[in-house]
């Protein structure tokens, strides 16, 4: 799989970032004609195409989809053990490619997307990739040992997943739709809430969270 690097994802959300608030800003200008404007007026005109405003989208789109399977997963298998393995029946079908070193459950499949996904910090080795047109993903570790089994010289033991974009969807309902628990979410913003604020933390302050 060809995939972007962490530089082109961080830009596309960048510009996804910038947009947003030119739309706010400029609420009967079409999307894409501010785009194409933003692109001209910082001399980016090689990713001023209809095909670098797609992924631009399919990019943010995946990113807040993995951040919201994220809080699931954290909610239901972390946090509290909500699901076990007889919950996950089918949880492989649809899946590219798996590669481990060992037999590894299903729930552990899923802990491992979501901590490849958020914990893609190391300099030389990137555990979550994301293709080129946003649509496939790919999570390994090169080493899921714990520091005891380092040190008794246990087996390496390696995890690579390719997945879709469907497949992630299919997997997030199937986590929400067994759970023995529901993770309800709920605000109270007032009215006078002001998006434009100049001071947007005072502002966020005011957003009472119910649950």
């Amino acid at each position: 799989m060809y995939s972007m690097s962490k530089k082109q994802m961080s830009q596309y959300l960048h510009d996804y970032a910038i947009l947003c608030d030119l739309v706010i800003h400029n609420p009967k200008v079409p999307a894409i004609t501010l785009f194409s404007t933003y692109m001209v007026n910082h001399n980016r005109l090689d990713d001023n195409t209809y095909e670098y405003y797609q992924r631009m989208i399919r990019t943010y789109l995946s990113y807040t989809y993995l951040k919201k399977f994220s809080i699931i997963e954290d909610y239901l298998l972390n946090r509290d053990d909500f699901l076990n393995n007889d919950d996950l029946k089918g949880l492989r079908n649809g899946i590219i490619e798996l590669d481990c070193s060992n037999d590894i459950s299903d729930k552990k499949i899923i802990q491992l997307i979501r901590n490849g996904f958020n914990h893609n910090d190391s300099p030389d080795f990137d555990r979550f990739r994301m293709s080129v047109n946003a649509r496939r993903y790919e999570v390994e570790f090169k080493d899921l040992r714990t520091t005891k089994e380092k040190n008794n010289n246990a087996p390496v033991k390696y995890f690579r997943i390719k997945f879709s974009d469907k497949y992630l969807s299919d997997l997030y309902w199937l986590i929400q739709g067994n759970a023995k628990n529901v993770l309800i979410a709920s605000y109270d913003i007032p009215d006078d809430f002001d998006y434009n604020s100049d001071d947007l933390r005072n502002e966020l302050s005011r957003i009472i969270i119910n649950r």
